[in-house]
This record gives C-alpha cells, structure tokens and sequence, in this order.
C-alpha cells in the first residue's frame, strides 16, 4: 500500500511539472533581446552609491568610464579618452584629453566639467559611499581643466601613488548639468573638500542626491552608455532598452558595440526555477551555475541543443570573516583571540567544500590576492585540516567543556561563556547552505555550536557594516588590475563602517597598506603587497576559503559567445542575432 501511494505521487508530481511546462507561453526567439539570470538584483542602481557585482554588471551598459581593463588582454585601454593618462613634469601629475564627439541624452557634449564634477562627487564627505569614497580621496589633490582646451583634464595626486595612473578605471562620469541644475555646488572645491564647511542648503542636495529616487527611478539612472534602464522592479527584473543614434555607433572598441536592442536582468532566486526557465528557453545568459547543476543540465539534450557552456577562472574569492571587534553587549569576545580564529581555520575542511560542494570547480584561497594575479604571495601554504590540532589550540586558549554537556566552554569576565555563535550567509545560493552545514558539523566535533542565521543580501551586508554578526560567509570580487588595499583593511573603514567589517588592522597594517600604494617601483610594491599578504595570513581576520571557478551559459541564437575570467565576463552587448534566428518566431 506504501509503495503504491509512493508511485501515485510521483506520478503526480512529474504530472505537475509536464503541465507547467506545457502551459509556458512560447517565447518569440526572433527578438533581438538578451534575458540575462541574476540570483539576485542589486540594491540600487545609483552610479556611486551601494556597490555590489551585480550592479557592477549592469553599468557596464549604462554608465562610461575614462578608460577601463579589457577582458581579452587584462590591460587599460581608452573609453572616453583618447589615450590612457600620462604624467607631466613630475611623478604625481596626470594629464588626458577627452574624445571629441561624446554627447549625453539631451545632445550636450561631455566635458572636462563633468569629469570634475564625478570627481569631486566620489571624494565628497556627504556622499553615501564610505565603503569607496577612501580609495579615490586619499589620491585626489585636486582635478582641474586646461584653460584653452576643456576636454583637456589634469590631475594631481596627494602624493607619488602607485595607483595614481589608473584611478580613473572604475569612476562612471556624471553628467554635471543633470545633477547639479543649479550649479549649488561650483564652489565646492576638490581640494581639502574633507575639511570644506559644507552649508545647510548643500547638505539637503546631498539628502536627495544618496536618495530613493536616484537608484530606482528609470528616469533619473542616466549614464553615458549605450542603454538606458527602461524598468526596475524590485525583486524580479531590469530592462534595458537600446538608445537611438547613440554616440557609439560605428565604433568598434569591445565596450561600445551594442546589438541586442534590449536586455531584461532577470532575478531567479532558486536552482529549480533556473532549470526550468532554461528548459523553456526563457534565459539567454547565466553568469554562474553550480557545478552539480551545470553537471545535471549537459545530459539533457534540449540543454545542450540549445546552448554553449564556457568554463572561466575567476577573480573572486568567497571567505569567512570574524568579528574581531564585536559589541560585547550583544556579542561575546570568542573571536578576538587569534590563536582561535587559526584554530577554526584548522576546523574548516575547504578541500572537502572545493572537491563534494564545488565538484572541483575551484582552488584554495590562502590570502587576498588571487593566485591567478602576479602579485600573489606563493610562499603562503594552505592551512590544513586537522580537528585535533584545532582542538588542542582551544585547550591553550582556556576552552573546554567543564560540564559534560559537549560544548566547549570559558570564563570570560566571570562570567561562564559556551563556545556558540550565529554563523550568517546570504539566501538564494545553495552552495552556502552546503558550506554551512559542513562547517557546522565539523565544529560540532570539536565542541562548538554555530547556528544558521540566513539572511537576503541586502540585509547581510548592511549588518557586515555595522558589524552586527559573529562569522559571516563572503565573496570579493576583484580583477587583473591593482586593487587597493585599504578599502577592505584599512582601519579607517572598520571606524566608518566601510568594507573592512572584520575590524582587523592597526597602525602597523595601515603602514604596510600605505607603502604598497606609494612605492611606484615595482620591487618595493610587490615586496610591501606580499608582505601585507603575510600579515593577513597570520593574524587570520577571514579563513579565505576558495577562488571558484565559473560555467558561463549562453544561448546558441547568439555569435560572439566567448566568456571571460575578467568581469563582467559575459560582454553582453557583443551578443549577435544570428542570421537564421531572425526569421524563427517561437521556440
């Protein structure tokens, strides 16, 4: 009787599944537009404010930069000058002419005006954008325009700056006439702006400027890309629609061609649903899938018929953060000690993680730096697995289960302190549940409790920023080019609730991190780079767990299907309609 209401319901449940299959309204594959899966959307499409991969993404196709990293080749290459900056007269002055030609929505000319203003709105004190704003303000001495030609800019460095030369690289312009109708904000200077005595009326431009309105109203995202975000709905999708007679039409730089008349960004929060928008052709593009479910998907055949799979490297690192400095009021001291922030680091099985979660698809992580960068420290040996020696460093440390209950336990302050915590991740990714419970059960043995603690992204990180979690599950996102330090290390952006969310650092940390920014010789910077990298090895504020590699989907009704290590790395606006697409209706 069991066995036969066993098959009833699976006969039921493969009915189900038949049925919402077939009731899938048939998609029109002769549309020029790309349908591109994100787990999730970003917070906030502000150019300057709540940075995120995702968001990132999505300005490659609304926003311009002054040059920018290319994808084929890892190195700089001009956008919207007309050739990369170079120094003048000394080591901290820089020069660039902007291209001739560059208009924005309303027909204007881009400006050396507009690249101050962008400027001058990244290193401002009051914009919302502590996580970035030190990386830019502690270069910028000031940005000024040539006085006969202003397409012509200069700039100065605060000081001689390894970074300098490329710091324009991720700084979207911003198209001053928009954002500052008024001009409110023309006497505001760049230079010692962080001491400038900001006035009431300033204050409330800069309340609307970080506001709701600039990071969802279509109307108010504008960019010099070739696209404009058309819609945005929380929780479900952004479009972007194609420009008529855009500035970059007719070039042929890999960032301003642009062929799909439209991209929609579509959030699928869960492996099922991707599988089954997959199976109905409802998805032209995924930036990553698990390697268990990639794995499932190429033996199905509509699967394959339909699409091409590019496995990449990746320039991204996933890590369990500690919080070294936690509020004791709602956050006992368990992590402040590094002898046991090494000793759980010796608890994590990350070879099991990349061999049965990951299925291989990935390398050890030992420090910040990728081990496909050339700055990376090969002399770091990955901390091995090992629970006794775990075990053991806890014993010095003072833990031990003194009442039987098997949990670890401490006096801290006379007061008796069991060894449990809230582990955090984010929702929608499978794989940190599975990393999750596999740490869990591994500490379990060893006489520690951590309990899940769940939560969407937004919320994860706006936590991680106020420093409101014990172990936190992470990814960083970097790339081919330098990337400074201090935004995620320095001490000053644990103080201002930056991307340093552990609290790790001190004047010792913060002096390494200044002299890989201002050694311009590149012995003296790889020697100051790789020693910092020591530092965090041995102080252990994350155990960095692995470098992931990624399988980039793409539908078989596009040409130039190639896939990148560098981000975004699907060039969406290279995906070409192919010729016998075009005539075919529905799928």
């Amino acid at each position: 009787m069991k066995s036969f209401f066993y098959r009833k319901k699976i006969f039921l449940f493969t009915f189900v599944i038949l049925g919402l299959t077939s009731c899938v309204k048939k998609r029109d594959l002769s549309q020029n537009t790309v349908i591109y899966h994100m787990f999730t959307l970003p917070e906030s499409l502000h150019p300057l404010i709540k940075d995120s991969s995702t968001k990132k993404i999505i300005s490659h196709y609304t926003q311009k930069y002054i040059h920018f990293t290319d994808v084929r080749t890892f190195k700089q290459i001009p956008i919207l000058c007309k050739s990369l900056p170079d120094t003048i007269g000394d080591l901290r002055t820089y020069t660039f002419e902007l291209k001739e030609n560059i208009t924005w929505d309303d027909q204007s000319s881009l400006t050396g005006e507009d690249v101050v203003f962008s400027v001058k709105m990244m290193i401002s004190p009051l914009t919302n954008n502590p996580g970035k704003r030190s990386i830019y303000s502690q270069v910028f001495e000031n940005v000024w325009l040539d006085s006969i030609n202003p397409r012509i800019v200069y700039y100065k460095s605060k000081e001689v700056r390894y970074d300098a030369k490329e710091i324009f690289s991720e700084i979207p312009i911003l198209q001053k006439s928009f954002w500052d109708r008024q001009n409110k904000l023309n006497k505001v200077p760049i230079k010692s702006i962080e001491n400038f005595p900001f006035t009431k009326e300033h204050k409330r431009w800069f309340e609307k400027f970080n506001g709701h309105e600039y990071s969802f109203n279509p109307e108010k995202i504008v960019g010099l890309g070739a696209y404009q975000v058309a819609d945005f709905k929380v929780g479900s999708h952004v479009t972007l629609v194609k420009k008529k007679n855009h500035w970059t039409r007719g070039d042929t730089c890999i960032y301003n061609l642009a062929y799909p008349e439209k991209i929609i960004f579509k959030e699928i929060s869960d492996q099922t649903s991707l599988k089954l928008a997959l199976m109905n052709e409802r998805i032209d593009a995924v930036y990553k899938l698990g390697p268990k479910s990639i794995s499932k998907l190429q033996k199905k055949d509509y699967f394959n018929e339909n699409y091409f799979t590019v496995n990449k490297n990746m320039f991204v690192y996933s890590y369990l953060g500690f919080n070294m400095k936690p509020d004791l009021t709602k956050y006992k001291p368990l992590f402040v000690n590094q002898k046991v922030r090494r000793a759980i680091a010796h608890a994590v099985p990350v070879d099991e993680i990349i061999e049965v979660i990951c299925a291989g698809y990935g390398s050890r992580q030992v420090s910040n730096t990728n081990p496909f960068n050339y700055r990376y420290n090969d002399s770091l040996k990955p901390i091995e697995y090992n629970l006794e020696k775990a075990k053991k460093m806890l014993e010095e440390e003072g833990w031990s289960d003194t009442d039987g209950d098997h949990i670890l336990d401490k006096k801290v302050d006379g007061e008796k302190v069991d060894f449990k915590f809230k582990y955090s991740y984010m929702t929608g990714s499978k794989s940190a549940k599975e990393i999750f419970l596999t740490v869990k059960e591994k500490l379990k043995k060893i006489g520690i409790i951590a309990v899940g603690n769940p939560m969407e992204f937004a919320t994860f990180y706006n936590k991680a920023q106020k420093h409101d979690f014990e172990i936190m599950a992470g990814a960083w996102m970097s790339g081919s080019s330098y990337s400074n330090p201090d935004q995620l290390w320095g001490t000053k952006n644990w103080e201002n609730q930056g991307y340093n969310f552990t609290g790790f650092g001190d004047a010792s940390s913060d002096s390494l991190i200044r002299q890989i920014n201002i050694n311009i010789n590149e012995e003296k910077h790889l020697s100051a780079h790789r020693a910092f990298q020591k530092r965090l090895y041995d102080d252990q504020p994350y155990v960095f767990l692995l470098s992931p590699q990624k399988t980039l989907v793409i539908h078989k009704r596009f040409e130039n299907t190639a896939g990148y290590m560098e981000s975004p790395s699907i060039l969406i606006n290279t995906l070409k309609l192919r010729q016998e697409y075009k005539t075919k209706r529905i799928n």
